[in-house]
């Protein structure tokens, strides 16, 4: 799991350009979406809205848009509904303003252990 919240966490930090990506901003990051508050992002359950929360407002602090009306993609597993957050980036040249980077991630994992 860590390698891909990882991939998650360098994915949101190449994608900003007014952040400089440092090894201590990536460990932050991958610190909290692993971290024992977030009780092992089950889908529905309150730590994996406060890693939604956690994503979304890091994507609006480095100006990444939603792609949707909201950065929220819906879909139900079984009673529970659950979400993808997914985030767009066009392109500010000129040449490039017609193509887009698109942002998301499976954020969600069931489990708590020691290492």
């Amino acid at each position: 799991m860590k390698k891909f919240l990882f991939i998650v966490v360098i994915a949101l930090c190449y994608s900003c350009s007014s952040n400089k990506i440092t090894e201590a901003s990536i460990k932050k990051s991958m610190e909290y979406l692993a971290s024992d508050e977030l009780q092992g992002r089950a889908t529905g359950s309150e730590g994996i809205e406060k890693a939604a929360v956690y994503i979304e407002n890091y994507f609006k602090s480095n100006n990444i848009k939603p792609y949707f009306e909201t950065y929220r993609d819906t879909f139900q597993l079984g009673e529970i509904t659950g979400y993808n957050i997914i985030g767009v980036i066009e392109g500010n040249d000129p040449k490039l303003k017609d193509e887009y980077v698109i942002l998301g991630g499976h954020y969600d994992h069931i489990g708590k252990g020691k290492l």
